[in-house]
């Protein structure tokens, strides 16, 4: 699989703050909030640590943007349409898979196998089956999949505009 290039994402505007600064009465153009009150610590693609470039995601400075909780995992697809049954979803955790699916992974497959470079945001919309004291239900995934439709839209939106 091909690795995303991300160190235009590490250097220059987009580069590590690797100096830790205390200002004050900075200039504010236009209006603050009245209730608005706290610090502004980080957020864009921006590392605590020494990264590799390779690997850095460059979608984790979004998500807290955005309010989206984001980690790194394994995902392993399945062939679909159909939700997983509670033997894929044991074979997922014997193979070390943190979640399962039936879209993304074959869409980066092909992506890779055509040598474009890749990035995948998969939303978790249930706990599948055997996982879940409930039964597992359509209106449920299509919920949490409504619920976290218009942030992810803002996650990959500018996700992309950083692209230049």
């Amino acid at each position: 699989m091909t690795a995303i290039d991300t160190s235009i994402y590490l250097s220059g505007n987009y580069g590590p703050v690797t100096d830790e600064v205390t200002a004050f009465d900075l200039p504010v153009i236009g209006e603050l909030p009245a209730d608005l009150a706290g610090r502004y610590l980080r957020n864009g693609p921006n590392p605590i640590d020494r990264v590799d470039p390779k690997t850095h995601h460059w979608f984790m400075g979004d998500g807290m943007v955005h309010g989206i909780r984001l980690r790194e995992g394994v995902l392993m697809g399945g062939k679909g349409p159909a939700y997983e049954t509670s033997a894929e979803i044991g074979m997922a955790r014997a193979f070390g898979a943190d979640a399962a699916c039936m879209s993304s992974v074959h869409e980066v497959d092909l992506a890779a196998a055509l040598g474009l470079a890749t990035a995948a945001v998969s939303c978790i919309t249930n706990y599948g089956t055997g996982i879940s004291a409930t039964a597992l239900t359509h209106h449920e995934v299509e919920e949490v999949a409504n619920a976290a439709a218009g942030r992810l839209e803002a996650l990959l939106a500018g996700a992309v505009a950083g692209l230049g």
